[in-house]
C-alpha cells in the first residue's frame, strides 16, 4: 500500500498549533495533537541489540544502552541494568509457538487458534476472545514484569492483519483489541517502557502509550522464500522511510533492524550508517537474532576491508 499525500491548507489557527506544539513537545499526526516528554532514547547516542539467545553474551549486553531479550534468558538482570542500561523483555501479542508456556496458557484460558504463519511456524491467537486480553496482561506480560524488566517490546502487532485477512468480519474489532490492550498496559505499569514493532495502523491511537517504534528491513533484508540475503527495493524502502517519518513526527524515537550476511561487515557498517543518517537508531544483525552482532556501530573500518554491494 502506498499513502497519498494530503492537500493542507494553512489556516491561522493551524499555524497557531504549530508553533503551540513546539513550545510544548505536542507532535501532529492528521488532527491529533500528542504532547510528549523527551524521548527515553535518542538517536546520537543510543546503541541497541537484540539478543534472544537463552544464554546470551552478558559482555556484549553490557556494552550497550537498550538491549531487547528473551523474558527467559539467564542473565543477572540486575547487574545487567547497571549503569543506565535499559533491559525489556519480547512479547509476541498475536502469534504463539505450539507448545510454549505463552501457548499452554492461551490454551488454558480457552482462546482458539485461528491461524498460522507459516514463515515462523507459529499459531495466531484469535484476539477478539474475551479471554486475550487477560492471557495478555497476566500471562504474556507479568512474567517479565515480576522479574524487574524495564518494558517489553510488542512483537506480532501486524499480524492481526492475517486474522483480518481470513475473517475480514474480525478487521475492526482485532484493531479495538490491540488498541486497548496496549493502553491498559500502560496503565497497569505506567513507567514500563513500550516498543512497538510497528503497529502503523495503531499509532493514531496509541501513540502517548508508546516509547518507540521499531522497524525492519529498511535498506537489507533477509528472504525467506528464497532463503537469502537481498537488499530492499527503493520503492519499499521509500515507503517505509515514509512511515518512519510519521513516527518521528510523533515525537517516537525509530529503531530500524536490518539483515545483513555475518561475513559482509562493510556492508552492514554502510547500512548502519545509512539508517543513522535518517535519524534512526540501527542494529544490524541475522535473522535469528540469537546471538552477538557481528559488528559494532562504532567500529571503524579496516582499510583491507572491501565493500561489498549487493
Amino acid at each position: 500500500m502506498r499513502t497519498s499525500k494530503l492537500q493542507r491548507l494553512v489556516t491561522i489557527p493551524s499555524l497557531l498549533m504549530g508553533i503551540l506544539s513546539v513550545l510544548t513537545g505536542a507532535s501532529v499526526w492528521g488532527q491529533q495533537t500528542i504532547r510528549r516528554a523527551q524521548p527515553v532514547w535518542k538517536p546520537e547516542q543510543t546503541r541497541f541489540c537484540i539478543d534472544y539467545s537463552l544464554i546470551p553474551d552478558s559482555a556484549v549486553l553490557r556494552s550497550h544502552d537498550l538491549c531487547i531479550i528473551a523474558v527467559t534468558a539467564k542473565v543477572d538482570l540486575p547487574q545487567l541494568k547497571g549503569g543506565g542500561r535499559s533491559v525489556l523483555a519480547y512479547a509476541s501479542m498475536v502469534e504463539v509457538q505450539p507448545g510454549s508456556r505463552e501457548a499452554l496458557a492461551a490454551k488454558r484460558r480457552g482462546i482458539p487458534i485461528i491461524g498460522d504463519n507459516p514463515n515462523w511456524s507459529s499459531s495466531v491467537l484469535d484476539i477478539t476472545h474475551p479471554q486475550w486480553l487477560p492471557w495478555v496482561l497476566e500471562d504474556l506480560t507479568q512474567p517479565a514484569i515480576q522479574r524487574g524488566f524495564d518494558g517489553l517490546f510488542l512483537d506480532t502487532l501486524d499480524s492481526a492483519q492475517l486474522i483480518s485477512t481470513a475473517h475480514p468480519e474480525k478487521a475492526e474489532s482485532c484493531r479495538s483489541a490491540l488498541v486497548h490492550a496496549i493502553q491498559q498496559l500502560k496503565v497497569k505499569h505506567p513507567y514500563t517502557r513500550l516498543i512497538l514493532n510497528r503497529g502503523f495502523d495503531l499509532l493514531p491511537d496509541v501513540a502517548r502509550d508508546a516509547d518507540a517504534v521499531l522497524v525492519e528491513s529498511l535498506y537489507q533484508t533477509w528472504d525467506g522464500y528464497r532463503q537469502q540475503y537481498r537488499a530492499v527495493s527503493p520503492d519499499d524502502a521509500k515507503w517505509l522511510l515514509s512511515h518512519v517519518a510519521r513516527i518521528q513526527r510523533l515525537g517516537l524515537p525509530v529503531f530500524v533492524v536490518d539483515y545483513v550476511a555475518p561475513n559482509n561487515a562493510s556492508l552492514a557498517r554502510t547500512t548502519a550508517r545509512r539508517i543513522e543518517a535518517q535519524g534512526c537508531i540501527p542494529f544490524v544483525g541475522t535473522p535469528d537474532l540469537q546471538g552477538i552482532p557481528h559488528f559494532q556501530p562504532d567500529e571503524q573500518p579496516s582499510s583491507s576491508e572491501e565493500e561489498v554491494c549487493q
